[in-house]
């Protein structure tokens, strides 16, 4: 990222090991539950909610600006869906934020214009043609890999693979794919909470399976292969004692602190606020909306999470970076582009 991101990524984290002072860093926003595709796992499209209005969000927007925000993530659904996208994250490259969306890829060739806005792009990747369709439905897969073709003509792009019982045999595909195309992986246990994914833990695979998946992709990291997960986030993968278990309330070994509620949070598409995706529906949280966007993360800090850990990649990963892990520091750095100037 951006000097001037890190400078103040390095300044909320100081002020929050001082003083216990928290700032909303890094804020992923659910923006749609509308989605082109209909995944095996997943149940997001069938969530029934008020979804915010473009002058809405531009306010949060504001609000996450003013309260520190340094880099958003907009999730779905599928991002590419709403009409806004691009007022939204222009908006949020005037405040210098780094932005980035998860997308399925349909429709990126439609949105270039979108793209070339953003500092990262996640493009969800399954394997195989046949293992993806299977997945994500048919026809995903060409889709796809067009846009994985495509993209890195306009900005950075990495591709994001839930491991599953139907995909686990795939990750040598995928990274082949990657070095062919010139892309950089990421990979993560599915994790859904109640209310969003469609019985989730019928999808995993074996424990044994996974931990021989994250075996072979440190190997392969040491290698060389273009994979963005750091070394840090597979070990703790690697050492995680129950996938069937997607947080704990013991402390993790290599898995770092949890920041969850005081650097990062995540926002529901009506605005509700929460530590993490974890707790998504089941508690009654703040509003961003009705109370202003600082007000209500402020509010997350007087009912904290009880868990110490999870395997939640988005989340994971930003638990090392602050806790501080000097490593995946280096090695986010190394894979994090630039911040397009405004």
């Amino acid at each position: 990222m951006h000097f001037k991101n890190n400078i103040n990524f390095l300044r909320g984290l100081v002020l929050n090991k001082l003083f216990n002072i928290s700032t909303p860093l890094n804020v992923m926003f659910l923006i749609t539950n509308k989605c082109n595709l209909k995944c095996s796992y997943c149940d997001i499209p069938l969530r029934n909610q008020q979804e915010l209005t473009t002058d809405e969000i531009l306010k949060i927007v504001d609000n996450m600006a003013s309260a520190g925000t340094q880099r958003l993530s907009l999730l779905g659904g599928e991002p590419l869906l709403r009409t806004d996208i691009g007022e939204i994250i222009s908006r949020a490259k005037k405040h210098g934020m780094y932005v980035n969306i998860d997308s399925n890829g349909l429709l990126v060739k439609e949105n270039l214009d979108v793209i070339t806005k953003l500092d990262l792009i996640i493009l969800s990747f399954d394997g195989e043609k046949k293992v993806h369709d299977v997945n994500r439905g048919k026809g995903s897969y060409e889709k796809v890999v067009e846009a994985l073709e495509i993209t890195p003509g306009y900005t950075k792009v990495m591709s994001l693979t839930l491991l599953n019982k139907k995909n686990i045999q795939s990750v040598p595909f995928i990274l082949k794919k990657a070095r062919e195309l010139k892309f950089t992986t990421l990979f993560q246990v599915p994790y859904h909470p109640e209310g969003v994914g469609s019985d989730s833990l019928s999808h995993l695979a074996a424990d044994q399976e996974y931990r021989e998946v994250f075996r072979y992709l440190l190997n392969e990291k040491k290698q060389g292969a273009p994979i963005a997960s750091t070394t840090s986030y597979l070990k703790c993968l690697l050492n995680w004692p129950d996938y069937y278990k997607s947080h704990s309330t013991e402390k993790t070994l290599d898995c770092g602190k949890c920041f969850a509620g005081k650097l990062f949070c995540v926002m529901d598409v009506n605005g509700d606020l929460y530590t993490c995706c974890n707790y998504m529906g089941s508690i009654s949280p703040p509003n961003a909306l009705e109370l202003g966007f600082e007000k209500a993360f402020n509010r997350l800090g007087e009912n904290l999470p009880g868990c110490k850990s999870c395997i939640g990649g988005a989340a994971l990963e930003s638990n090392l970076v602050f806790s501080p892990n000097l490593k995946a520091i280096w090695e986010w750095h190394l894979n994090t582009p630039q911040v397009k100037s405004n």
